[in-house]
């Protein structure tokens, strides 16, 4: 019986302390101080804090290293860059759908630059 017990006890208590420590920091966050171990928490933060700007400058400085002591492969993109150089062009091939119909009535409909003109000043006559 108390082995069942133990955990549903451990369990029980643990999920009030959860609930008590929500509720803190609601309050604190509504308040907008801390009012339960302040000091304490706001090392912890600055320790935090510190800690991971220490992590992310080992990071920047180990691949910096890695990226250096790579061995060059001039050879290689001496090879990349003739490989892009002598590709050939791209064929485009003519497909029959909605946009190249639109072209097609556009090019087939389009004013001459005369006719253009003409309407242009027509309409710059109408608004003034």
């Amino acid at each position: 019986m108390a082995a069942v017990l133990t955990p549903l006890v451990t369990t029980g208590a643990l999920l009030a302390l959860f609930v008590f420590v929500l509720f803190i920091v609601a309050r604190e966050s509504r308040r907008g101080h801390r009012f339960v171990l302040g000091q304490v928490r706001s090392r912890l933060d600055q320790a935090c804090l510190w800690s991971e700007r220490t992590v992310m400058k080992v990071r920047q400085r180990l691949g910096s290293l890695v990226y250096r002591s790579r061995p060059t492969q001039e050879g290689a993109n001496v090879e990349t860059l003739l490989r892009h150089a002598t590709r050939t062009p791209l064929t485009v091939t003519y497909t029959n759908n909605h946009l190249s119909k639109m072209h097609d009535h556009k090019s087939d409909t389009a004013l001459t630059p005369a006719q253009g003109k003409k309407l242009r000043d027509k309409k710059l006559e109408e608004r003034f």
